[in-house]
């Protein structure tokens, strides 16, 4: 298997998703509040969170309220994305 490399910010970006990931109050966040966290900007983030989509390190979700009703969307980290941050501090 290929080795995945991943740019300065979103190795930010995915530290920040695995950091939450963990936490079971919180698992998505927008793109706003990951660049509020990363001190990125949103444009950025948004790069940085569809790069990492395309490597399998996060995925997209669509966040929904009690009734069914979309309440949102955002980024989350996925497993694998929590084994590559964890390969890294190892």
């Amino acid at each position: 298997m290929d080795k995945i490399t991943i740019s300065d910010n979103q190795l930010k970006v995915l530290k920040i998703l695995v950091s939450i990931m963990e936490r079971e109050d919180a698992c998505i966040m927008f793109f706003k509040m990951i660049a509020d966290k990363t001190g990125l900007e949103v444009r950025l983030v948004r790069l940085a969170c569809r790069a990492l989509k395309r490597k399998g390190l996060a995925q997209y979700v669509q966040a929904f309220d009690y009734d069914g009703m979309i309440n949102g969307s955002g980024y989350m980290a996925t497993s694998a994305g929590g084994r590559f941050i964890d390969n890294l501090e190892n």
